[in-house]
């Protein structure tokens, strides 16, 4: 059902407005279609998630924040960070529709949010963090 939806230029404006504006935005993570992996916490409320937490991707010792970890989209050498990785978030030669996603859950639904479009917009903290750290050579 998730590889089904279409991302449109209101979703990403709406992730935006709700994380820039509102306390709506309950909680984001990477999500990998692909093969079904849970990649890590990005942030609550429209933050960044605290990088002492074991499941955020902005811990540096952690599994899906480590530039060594194995699910992380960090690791230049994983499935998910690598730029020939099969699901990764920055191979633009062969961008599949299972590339791993930000989901923003609503509490009762989901909005899946391409990474990509997100890098371009650095207005906010989560969008920052994320040009810097991923796809640095794409």
């Amino acid at each position: 059902m998730m590889n089904k939806l279409l991302l449109s230029t209101s979703v990403i404006a709406t992730f935006f407005w709700l994380t820039t504006t509102s306390a709506k935005a309950e909680r984001l993570f990477i999500y990998s279609p692909g093969d079904d992996q849970f990649l890590g916490d990005v942030g609550y409320n429209g933050k960044s998630c605290n990088e002492n937490e074991r499941d955020c991707i902005f811990n540096p010792f952690g599994i899906y924040g480590s530039e060594f970890g194995r699910f992380s989209v960090f690791n230049d050498f994983s499935n998910y960070g690598s730029s020939f990785g099969r699901y990764s978030v920055c191979n633009q030669i062969l961008r599949q529709k299972d590339a791993p996603v930000l989901i923003m859950d609503l509490g009762r639904k989901w909005e899946m949010l391409d990474i990509l479009n997100i890098r371009y917009q650095q207005q906010t903290e989560i969008g920052r963090r994320l040009v810097f750290r991923a796809c640095r050579d794409n």
